[in-house]
């Protein structure tokens, strides 16, 4: 892969991230297709009902995030390893003052939009 379109990717990944910690979730959008998939095993203790642990719109993923933040308003996140496969990104990422690693695997278009999240939670001993 030619080391500009990696650094562009792994600028990309930054940027998410660094919105996310300032809490900046309204402009995570501009990176998801309409029609994202998410999934995630804190989606059932937030969005109760939701049994399936998936939901899928750029919206309701927003929703998700923004009740999420008012759950858990200050979780920060470190990147602790990155790993492309193709159009799949995968990520370990530690929370921030909280014994938690948080694998994240998303894929994204040739546009450069994400179309799929998956989230893993995992305690770190």
């Amino acid at each position: 892969m030619k080391p500009i379109i990696e650094n562009k990717i792994r600028q990309f990944v930054l940027e998410f991230i660094d919105f996310w910690n300032r809490g900046d979730v309204d402009s995570l959008s501009a990176y998801m297709k309409p029609d994202i998939r998410l999934t995630s095993p804190l989606l059932s203790l937030v969005l109760h009902g939701n049994t399936g642990n998936e939901i899928k719109g750029r919206e309701e993923v927003i929703e998700y995030w923004k009740k999420l933040r008012q759950v858990r308003p200050i979780v920060l996140l470190d990147i602790k390893e990155f790993q492309r496969n193709n159009q799949d990104i995968r990520l370990s990422i530690n929370l921030k003052d909280e014994p938690m690693e948080v694998q994240v695997s998303f894929r994204y278009t040739q546009y450069g939009k994400i179309e799929e999240l998956h989230f893993v939670y995992l305690p770190v001993s």
